[in-house]
């Protein structure tokens, strides 16, 4: 019986011209006409040098002079002079004199060094407490210039060696806002410290996506760098704390991979995110549907299948497994079609793309399972439900509007964590930057989890449904 319903199922769903409609060539005809507008827009800008100001407080250029002030302190005498002055006092006790060095560090310098155990300790010390003896000239000058975020700007580069950025001298904040708003500038980027960068800007764009990018990047290899040195262990395989920043963000690629997994850097491409997303969602109308039409108050068909003695349980699982397949046959197909024939790269292994759609199907047909057996609604009803879930949560998660998901994170960021269509986006920008990983297995347990939650609430509520109830 299971095989018999099974192929019947399928051939019901590929008979159905409206399932097919929005589940195949709704998705393919608006994919296509995604590709050629963005990628006519990204093109255009990706290779244009973009003007940006930069404004560096003072705070921060000192907080890396301390950072590196500490870190060349044991290519001093410091260590020496301190023993010899220990001595010293100790030779004078057994003199009863007094000393014949003077201290080689202040009290305000002892107590800054025994202060010190994290990186942020550091923003409490000030560069005015050391000695000037041990203070190199090199660090003592160290200026806008020489800061390791203004040094990734400076060599950002695109493929052909263009520069990407163009740093514009401002004299105050009051004047960078001004050239922003009248469009001579990209952004505004404040540097208030090493991992403290943030971005203002008064457009969308190509241009505005790529700085968040590059900042968010930095800001990643620059946390690694702070967890290094916050870790004796971690700290003792380099040399200076300029080895770490060497190799944390020489190793990050900011334009083509941004030092991550990812191999888009197209900001267009969450647009094609969410159409996945929608594409499995859809799957739930079809999973609805098969369950509303085996209700009795629902169909004739319904109650014969009600009254007769198959075993519902296998009859159901039989339909599930049906809507299954032909979901992913037909993702499978959009997805082969959008990276083969409209050349999108969604970004990671391509065979991990593919197995991330063929699980996120999933979901959308325990949605359609659960909504179908919710309550004893008319299929009309249900239909609706499941319209706002796959309509208004891809707007939700930036389907329509890109920056939507941004502010629902701002605003309310628990509905992105129970949004469908936002979990499925993303758990493939996880897979484009971060790669098969942390990150990515657990947006994929969301995804699990979201659909085991919603095939228990259908199971328990289809064994409450008998016909004498409808």
């Amino acid at each position: 019986m299971f095989g018999r319903v099974l192929l019947m199922q399928i051939k019901s769903g590929l008979r159905s011209k409206q399932y097919l409609f929005w589940t195949l060539f709704f998705p393919i005809a608006l994919g296509t006409l995604f590709a050629f507008a963005f990628r006519t827009i990204y093109d255009s800008e990706q290779t244009k040098t973009i003007p940006v100001a930069v404004i560096v407080d003072d705070a921060a250029i000192e907080e890396y002079k301390v950072m590196q002030a500490f870190s060349s302190l044991g290519e001093t005498t410091l260590e020496e002079d301190v023993a010899a002055y220990q001595e010293a006092i100790a030779v004078a006790e057994a003199k009863g004199t007094a000393p014949e060095m003077d201290n080689p560090i202040s009290e305000e310098f002892e107590e800054a060094l025994n202060s010190v155990e994290t990186f942020d300790d550091l923003r409490n010390v000030s560069f005015d407490v050391f000695p000037g003896k041990y203070v190199s000239d090199e660090v003592k000058n160290i200026s806008e210039k020489d800061m390791p975020f203004i040094e990734v700007l400076d060599d950002l580069k695109y493929d052909g060696g263009k520069p990407m950025i163009e740093r514009v001298e401002v004299k105050s904040q009051e004047e960078a806002e001004s050239l922003l708003e009248n469009g001579d500038i990209s952004g505004i980027i404040t540097v208030s410290g090493l991992n403290d960068i943030s971005l203002m800007v008064y457009d969308n764009g190509t241009s505005e996506s790529i700085l968040t990018s590059i900042i968010s990047t930095y800001r990643r290899q620059m946390d690694m760098v702070i967890t290094v040195m916050n870790d004796d262990e971690l700290s003792a395989e380099y040399d200076s704390m300029d080895s770490i920043l060497d190799e944390k963000l020489s190793n990050a690629d900011f334009v083509e991979s941004s030092g991550l997994a990812g191999e888009n850097k197209d900001p267009f491409v969450a647009y094609f995110y969410n159409l996945i997303a929608m594409i499995c969602l859809m799957g739930a109308n079809a999973s609805m549907s098969t369950v509303v039409h085996n209700q009795a108050n629902q169909s004739t068909e319904g109650i014969r299948i009600d009254v007769s003695p198959v075993n519902k349980v296998v009859f159901e699982l039989a339909q599930f497994v049906a809507v299954t397949i032909t979901q992913v046959t037909i993702l499978m197909f959009a997805l082969t079609y959008y990276m083969k024939v409209l050349n999108i790269r969604f970004g990671g292994d391509i065979t991990a793309i593919y197995a991330t759609t063929a699980v996120s199907s999933l979901l959308g047909v325990s949605i359609g399972y659960m909504v179908g057996h919710l309550g004893t609604a008319k299929e009309e009803v249900k239909e609706t439900i499941l319209l706002i879930i796959t309509v208004g949560g891809g707007f939700m998660s930036g389907l329509m509007y890109p920056d939507m998901k941004a502010i629902i994170e701002e605003k309310f960021p628990l509905f992105n964590r129970i949004n469908p269509s936002a979990v499925l986006t993303d758990t493939f920008l996880s897979l484009n930057l971060y790669g098969v990983g942390e990150r990515y297995y657990r947006t994929m347990g969301v995804v699990a989890i979201m659909t085991v939650v919603c095939m228990a609430v259908g199971i328990a509520c289809s064994r409450r449904k008998q016909y004498a109830s409808l």
